[in-house]
């Protein structure tokens, strides 16, 4: 059963995490995981992302205020 979250605006939603096994080079895969992690968080939802590496990729997702966890092996 999903897990509904309610932030300090009383907003409810859902804890949705994103995997994708590598931040660089940028491509279709990461682009995807971006833009729908920020649909979902303009829905309300709480997206998080997790990845390995570093690079733009990351930097775009904090610049959209998204969660990001990096591994060093994934």
């Amino acid at each position: 059963m999903p897990i509904l979250v309610t932030d300090a605006r009383g907003r409810s939603g859902l804890k949705i995490v994103y995997i994708i096994t590598k931040a660089s080079p940028i491509g279709g895969a990461q682009i995807h995981v971006r833009d729908l992690a920020a649909a979902i968080a303009a829905q309300g939802h709480a997206p998080a992302v997790i990845t390995s590496g570093s690079g733009t990729f990351i930097g775009g997702l904090r610049a959209l205020h998204i969660p990001v966890r990096t591994l060093r092996h994934l």
